[in-house]
């Protein structure tokens, strides 16, 4: 059974943007770019080079969906202060005001879908086991990266 947690979770992520992509439809955003304003509001405005490194995304399909996300006014790029050569990308007031609470609605109502039955306690065991599963694997992608 546990050979196949891997395929499990990656099958309850697809179905989980499935559900999400139908409940966002006609708001204009896509996947990726969802993607990139839930991190920014989760974790706040970083470096493009962060992103990359938090997403499943390659460098040009990241400009391109920043691009676009900069050009219907949701976030700003500029040169980060600490080194001007990388990008500092940030959420607007915008996107805050008009985008943000009806994505944040539209994925807290998946998210009460998907732990239907789960108790408060369930919830946050399941989440505390998830965090460690996802510290082994990056520790792990960072040896990896280091011994480059």
């Amino acid at each position: 059974m546990l050979n196949f947690l891997g395929h499990a979770l990656a099958h309850i992520v697809n179905l989980k943007r499935r559900l999400l992509d139908s409940r966002l439809q006609g708001t204009g955003i896509t996947r990726s770019q969802r993607q990139i304003l839930l991190m920014l509001h989760q974790s706040g405005d970083c470096t493009q080079k962060n992103l990359l490194g938090q997403l499943d995304m390659d460098p040009g399909q990241l400009a391109r969906t920043l691009e676009g996300l900069e050009k219907d006014g949701y976030i700003r790029r500029r040169p980060w202060a600490a080194n001007r050569r990388c990008m500092f990308v940030e959420m607007t007031e915008h996107c805050r005001d008009k985008l943000m609470p009806g994505l944040l609605a539209a994925v807290d109502s998946v998210d009460q879908q998907l732990f239907q039955g789960f108790s408060p306690e369930e919830q946050q065991k399941m989440q505390t086991m998830l965090q460690r599963m996802q510290t082994n694997l990056s520790q792990s992608q960072e040896d990896k990266d280091h011994d480059k």
